[in-house]
């Protein structure tokens, strides 16, 4: 039964190779489970870049696509592009859960209360955007 498992689990790996598009790469997610070395807050914290374990911060830029479950290739199909579609110089308003709601090709994003060039604070936080994807090609 073992063997049987390591041969489809070869195969199945294979196969996956197979179809990942050129600007994506695997993230092995069980490497996350349990890191070797964890660094004091004073060396790695928010303000640094996460890099997954066996790659590099180029090779995470290089191919930004980040595949941690097969089912990720319906979403990103076999030739996905980043396109930036709305940038406010230096106030960070779109960075976190981001969700693209396909009915009326709309992707809806929040800003947390957070980095001081985004004018938030006690007075404006936690706001929810969304923009239209058939506007922003226009």
């Amino acid at each position: 039964m073992m063997l049987w498992l390591l041969v489809f689990g070869t195969l199945f790996s294979q196969a996956s190779a197979q179809s990942l598009p050129e600007q994506a790469q695997v993230i092995d997610q069980k490497i996350l489970n349990v890191l070797d070395t964890v660094e004091p807050v004073s060396v790695e914290n928010l303000t640094t870049v996460f890099v997954p374990p066996g790659i590099t911060e180029q090779e995470a830029n290089a191919k930004p696509f980040h595949v941690y479950d097969e089912a990720f290739y319906d979403i990103i199909g076999s030739d996905p592009t980043l396109t930036v579609v709305a940038s406010t110089g230096i106030d960070p308003l779109f960075h976190e859960a981001v969700v693209w709601y396909p009915p009326t090709d709309e992707v809806f994003f929040v800003q947390n209360a957070g980095a001081k060039a985004a004018g938030t604070g006690l007075n404006k936080s936690n706001l929810i955007f969304k923009i239209s994807l058939s506007q922003a090609a226009a």
